[in-house]
């Protein structure tokens, strides 16, 4: 339709920027795009300490976290991470009822695929905040997409592929 570069431009003139074009016929066109005063923000909150290397370690008490992921081989990847450490991962394939059979007192976390089956894992979530005993159990939503933890009503989020220092990141903020 011809619409993009137009809507290109506007997007970087509201965002405070200026957008440039080079071209020389039959051989190639060049657009450069700079931005004005634009905010980096670090990804990783500083005050968190992190597993950096393989040298590093990070002690964690016992307990339960319950792993929800139709991907056995991502549970294999998310569960190596922990090898050796006082951790006990309960992996789970499929649908709530497996996590009713599985849940309980020592249920410290919950790792939860949110694209399990027909937005299973909204319904888990659901199920497990109206639970009077689990509804402080933190519950970290992972998915290709972007969930706003804020908005979605998860405690966390971590985006898959998932990155080794998120997923080890995020378990030390709520174990």
């Amino acid at each position: 339709t011809g619409l993009g570069l137009t809507i290109s431009k506007k997007l970087i003139v509201a965002m405070n920027g200026e957008i440039s074009l080079e071209s020389v016929e039959n051989e190639f066109t060049q657009f450069t795009i700079f931005f004005k005063e634009l905010e980096i923000i670090n990804k990783v909150k500083k005050d968190k300490i992190i597993l950096r290397n393989s040298e590093s370690e990070i002690n964690f008490n016992h307990a339960q976290v319950i792993l929800l992921d139709k991907d056995k081989e991502n549970c294999k990847l998310i569960t190596e991470n922990f090898h050796g450490t006082n951790l006990n991962f309960i992996e789970l394939t499929n649908n709530l009822d497996e996590l009713v059979d599985c849940i309980n007192d020592k249920t410290a976390m919950i790792l939860l695929d949110v694209n399990i089956k027909d937005k299973e894992g909204y319904k888990i979530l659901k199920w497990l905040k109206e639970k009077k005993n689990f509804s402080s159990i933190p519950v970290v939503a992972m998915s290709t997409g972007i969930i706003q933890p804020e908005v979605s009503g998860f405690d966390d989020f971590l985006s898959k592929p998932i990155n080794r220092l998120d997923l080890i990141s995020i378990v030390s903020k709520y174990i």
